[in-house]
């Protein structure tokens, strides 16, 4: 039963965790785009036209995937092999 709860946790943590980091790299994306269009002065070559036409990637669904079935593994192994 330790196994299953054990894994019902990692699998939560599949889930979730690749919403957050999407969401960071958004916001860190959409900050550095407004630090250039204010003047700030770039990295590398052209990085204000390279932030202005590729957008962040979005939630990485292979990720939330493999935690949707490791959670659907656990809860039936829960359920069925009391």
């Amino acid at each position: 039963m330790m196994y299953q709860i054990i894994l019902i946790v990692v699998a939560t943590a599949f889930i979730t965790v690749p919403q957050w980091f999407s969401t960071h790299k958004a916001q860190r994306h959409s900050q550095r785009l407004a630090e250039l269009r204010e003047g700030a002065s770039e990295a590398y070559f052209e990085e204000r036209r390279a932030l202005e036409t590729y957008r962040p990637r979005g939630v990485s669904w292979p990720y939330r995937l493999f935690g949707l079935a490791m959670m659907a593994f656990a809860i039936s192994s829960l359920v069925f092999l009391r």
